[in-house]
């Protein structure tokens, strides 16, 4: 698996930063990649039409130059849209848009997460942890 540059530098409490694009093309990942001057892009997905390769592309551009990538994923569809930018090799996914705590405990706290929450609830601290380290 390969190294999460994002998660290692906060890690090291380092200092991050980013520029946003909106456009698929991964020639200006790329270029912003040559400058040497960020450590990861953040690929603004709820404005911008997109597929799935143009997603493995922004990737593999970021990867060419050593840097993470991040994606803003839009409100609807942010769970299919989420699995899909992993899948490419996004890093980091941004959810927005929550607006009550309910949106975030629907999201969240779905199904598939009851192996999870069960977890949590039988050891807390022990439950940080794993997600402190993943």
């Amino acid at each position: 698996m390969k190294e999460n540059k994002i998660r290692q530098m906060l890690r090291d409490g380092k200092v991050t930063t980013s520029t946003r694009v909106w456009s698929t093309w991964p020639f200006y990942t790329e270029a912003i990649g040559e400058t040497g001057n960020f450590s990861y892009v953040e690929f603004v997905g709820e404005y911008a039409p997109f597929t799935q390769l143009d997603l493995e592309n922004i990737c593999r551009a970021a990867e060419l130059h050593d840097m993470g990538s991040m994606m803003k994923v839009d409100f609807q569809g942010r769970k299919y849209i989420a699995q899909k930018a992993v899948a490419a090799g996004f890093q980091a996914i941004l959810f927005a848009d929550h607006h009550t705590a309910d949106e975030v405990r629907d999201f969240s706290l779905g199904d598939e997460f009851k192996k999870l929450r069960e977890l949590w609830a039988d050891d807390g601290a022990k439950m940080a942890e794993i997600i402190r380290d993943l």
